[in-house]
């Protein structure tokens, strides 16, 4: 296991730390799953930005989180698009033909799937 705070820090420490702050913001419920959402967004492109070799190619080193990568390409994404869906059909002018049930399952399903990702995380940093 890495323990995120004793590990030698690299050009992606505050990256990681910034992620299992989120992270235990959102779990903690001190914030929404927008402001999660938009905030992880940030990380992950603060991530590519850190993993560019300048010629617009992501190059993995050795400093390279992987546990990030893979929940930030893996769970979250599916739980941002449903979350970003959601958000959109409460807007929509036919939101009321919308199978709220069906919608509400699918949701209920990518916010398992993201706690459990988030566990994970913690696992593999002891954050």
């Amino acid at each position: 296991m890495i323990n995120y705070m004793e590990k030698k820090r690299t050009e992606f420490t505050e990256v990681e730390e910034c992620a299992i702050k989120l992270m235990h913001g959102y779990i903690d419920g001190d914030i929404t799953c927008d402001e999660f959402g938009k905030q992880m967004n940030e990380v992950g492109r603060n991530l590519i930005r850190l993993m560019d070799n300048g010629a617009s190619q992501l190059v993995i080193s050795a400093g390279t989180p992987m546990w990030l990568n893979m929940f930030l390409g893996g769970v979250f994404v599916d739980w941002d698009k449903a979350r970003n869906i959601v958000n959109a059909l409460k807007v929509h002018p036919q939101k009321d033909t919308v199978d709220w049930d069906k919608v509400n399952g699918i949701m209920a399903e990518r916010e398992a799937a993201l706690r459990k990702g988030i566990r994970n995380c913690f696992d593999l940093c002891n954050g």
